[in-house]
């Protein structure tokens, strides 16, 4: 439901739909526009899951709020805190200037949301900032079903020191083990930032109708190596922060 550079993922559950962040202003009208696209109502959402506390990511929350005032907000708790620090940054002379609404619920490693038979699971991922969600959800292709994640986290722009970077790396290795899990695997990867790993281009081989072949999004193989990409370059910012303490 996003744009280019950051996503917004809208899923229709048996108990009504819900979203994965809300993108930023002026794009929340395109926002809004492609949810009616898919033939949703935005008031009717159920719940918002936002990933964290970035402008790019919660900046679309308080026109949600208006337009579907029933719908929950989820964010982790240190997630809740970057929001409000990031908000009150851009209207003290910062660029992209957004309000944050309330704090709504706080979720917490290993939390579930359940909507009929849709689950969706929240872990604390933090890197790329403290307060990083991610979240791990079920995805169908036909009658066959996948285990998906959004990565709340994927860039080394807001480090604030080696301990942050270290945090990064221990969450890329969970995620790897995930992925890797011989019994129940992660296979997809609905990225938070569409260009990170192709799926501006991947969109062009939808929709998947050949059942025999795989679905292009379902590609473990490659999101291990969007992994080992994302640890390499953790490993030498972390050598660089070692450096700058000192």
């Amino acid at each position: 439901m996003g744009v280019n550079w950051v996503s917004a993922w809208l899923i229709k559950t048996p108990a009504g739909p819900v979203l994965i962040d809300t993108v930023h202003e002026p794009f929340v009208d395109q926002l809004i526009a492609n949810i009616k696209a898919c033939g949703v109502n935005p008031a009717d959402l159920k719940m918002v899951f936002v990933t964290h506390g970035h402008f790019d990511h919660c900046g679309g929350m308080k026109r949600l709020k208006e337009i579907a005032p029933k719908a929950r907000f989820v964010m982790t708790k240190r997630g809740w805190d970057e929001a409000n620090v990031d908000a009150k940054r851009t209207h003290q002379g910062g660029r992209n200037s957004f309000t944050m609404i309330p704090q709504d619920l706080v979720a917490k490693d290993g939390d579930t949301f359940t909507f009929g038979n849709f689950v969706m699971t929240v872990l604390e991922t933090p890197g790329h900032t403290w307060g990083t969600a991610s979240y791990v959800y079920p995805v169908r292709d036909g009658n066959k079903t996948y285990r998906a994640i959004t990565v709340g986290g994927l860039g080394l722009n807001a480090i604030t020191g080696p301990d942050q970077v270290g945090a990064y790396i221990d969450t890329v290795k969970r995620i790897r083990r995930m992925v890797q899990d011989p019994v129940n695997p992660i296979s997809v990867h609905l990225s938070a930032h569409p260009f990170s790993n192709g799926l501006m281009e991947k969109r062009f081989l939808l929709p998947h109708t050949d059942r025999s072949t795989p679905h292009p999004l379902v590609a473990p193989q490659a999101f291990v190596k969007e992994l080992d990409v994302m640890e390499s370059n953790a490993m030498k910012r972390l050598a660089i922060e070692k450096a700058r303490k000192a």
